[in-house]
């Protein structure tokens, strides 16, 4: 019996700050005096809003039997679970390790911040990831990334 797909989004702190920051900006270029902020700086400060609101309401991880595949907007990047040679949780620098990376034999891979989780998601892709992952990688999850995430 297959199992229904978890959809994991953005959320927490982090995301609610930043989407609160740009609507912010977006309401303040719509509505800010010309005066104050010329056009050129207006359309510049609302589209970088629209993009920042975007890209964080425009995200999604879809994990199920066939694979995982992660949705930004129109871009969707799919991997199987039989297709994957490496899952680590890889560094970047002034963060630490908080970033997913789940590459394929064929050299394409799927990557994310976990800083953007909240916890309840954090723990649901955490045990998506220990059920779904072949076993040559389940212990190499365990080992590396499981415990990051609980």
């Amino acid at each position: 019996m297959t199992e229904p797909q978890v959809r994991i989004r953005f959320g927490g702190g982090w995301v609610k700050a930043a989407s609160a920051a740009a609507c912010l900006v977006l309401l303040g270029s719509i509505l800010g005096p010309v005066e104050v902020m010329p056009w050129p700086v207006r359309l510049g400060s609302a589209l970088a809003a629209v993009w920042v609101l975007s890209v964080l309401l425009g995200f999604e991880l879809r994990i199920g039997d066939g694979g995982l595949t992660r949705r930004l907007g129109p871009l969707v990047l799919h991997c199987r679970w039989t297709d994957l040679d490496t899952v680590r949780v890889k560094a970047v620098p002034g963060f630490g390790r908080v970033r997913l990376v789940l590459c394929s034999r064929n050299g394409d891979q799927i990557s994310f911040p976990l800083f953007l989780l909240d916890d309840r998601d954090r723990i649901r892709l955490a045990d998506r990831l220990s059920h779904h992952l072949p076993d040559t990688l389940r212990q190499q999850w365990l080992n590396d990334g499981d415990r990051l995430l609980r």
